[in-house]
Parts: structure tokens; sequence; C-alpha cells
């Protein structure tokens, strides 16, 4: 059986109240726990938590202007002490066309075919000839009965 977590709600309450980047997905893995855990305890506490639809600190502007100086997502994400998801919203609303995923990769032609691939070393013809291949069986071979 695994270890009873002995975890102070009010140390964890100004601890997350301290850094108002910090998530309760950090402070789980920060202690080895679950978020349920955390947030329990947090609750307990008397802690509101912070909500990212709720975000209203972080300007559309100032990821605009991270991602247009070349940085990713995840790295304005960082920089911004927010999910990247919310990067791509923020994006979104600051009127910010995404990059292509990959300048060197391309994505499979076909209708529902979500696949990236490599341009380069056969990829796409090899990924073709796998996944896009007629798989009808033959029919009437001369081993067949009937």
């Amino acid at each position: 059986m695994a270890a009873k977590l002995d975890l102070d709600a009010q140390a964890l309450r100004v601890e997350y109240e301290a850094a108002t980047t910090i998530t309760v997905n950090e402070i789980a893995r920060k202690h080895g726990c679950s978020t349920f855990v955390i947030g329990r305890l947090l609750h307990k506490a008397g802690t509101v938590i912070r909500h990212a639809h709720g975000r209203t600190d972080i300007k559309p502007g100032a990821a605009a202007a991270l991602y247009l100086n070349g940085y990713t997502k995840k790295a304005v994400a960082r920089a911004l002490g927010c999910a990247p998801t919310t990067v791509t919203r923020l994006l979104k609303e600051a009127g910010v066309a995404e990059r292509p995923r990959s300048l060197t990769r391309g994505k499979c032609p076909h209708p529902g075919c979500r696949r990236y691939l490599s341009a380069k070393g056969g990829a796409l013809k090899n990924h073709e000839r796998v996944k896009h291949a007629d798989r009808t069986p033959a029919i009437g071979t001369e081993n067949s009965e009937g």
C-alpha cells in the first residue's frame, strides 16, 4: 500500500496564491500526487481556483508579439505562464495567422488522413503504398474452389 501523503492545505494555499502562474497540475507534479488531491486540499483551505478561460492578465498583443518574433506556441506559453491552448486562443483574438506545422513535412493528400510525412526519403510514397493501397482481395484465383 502506498504511503499516505502528509500535505498541509494552508501551505499549499500559500504556494498557489503566491505564484499567480503556477497551476494545480504543476503543484501536483511537484508533490507527486494527483490534481484531484491538490484540488481537494486547496478547496478545503478555502482557495479560489483560477481557471484558464478567466485569464484577463495576458493580452493578445503580448502573445502575438512573441509569436511574430519567431517563438513557438509552447515557448510563448512558457514565457507568459499559460497553456499553449491559451496562446492559440490569444493569437486568434489578435488576428495572427498560424505558421505551418513544419516546412519540411507535408500533410498526406488523402481525405481523412491526418498524417504529416517527411518530404525526403520516400516517406510519402511508402505511406501511400502501406496505408492507402487498394486492399480488395483478388477474385477468382486459380486455387479457389467454386
